[in-house]
């Protein structure tokens, strides 16, 4: 997943990371600190999914959102 954040976030700024887990803590600690290590952004805020979310992933699913900087208008 960390790799995957470097490939599209390009050469544009990262803003704000947060990571989602389900019933998953340990898991999202891993990745905070795999993307923190790569990318070395912090802080990255963890929070523990919705049961509206985690009824249809179970337990143990992780989702990383992020976003970068806008574009210029005249890009």
């Amino acid at each position: 997943m960390a790799g995957r954040l470097v490939e599209e976030q390009g050469a544009k700024r990262v803003e704000k990371i947060a990571i989602d887990h389900a019933d998953a803590p340990r898991w999202a600690e891993r990745l905070k600190e795999a993307v923190t290590d790569i990318i070395g952004y912090s802080p990255i805020d963890i929070v523990e999914t919705t049961t509206v979310i985690s009824i249809h992933t179970d337990p143990g699913a992780l989702a990383l959102m992020y976003y970068t900087e806008e574009a210029a208008l005249d890009e």
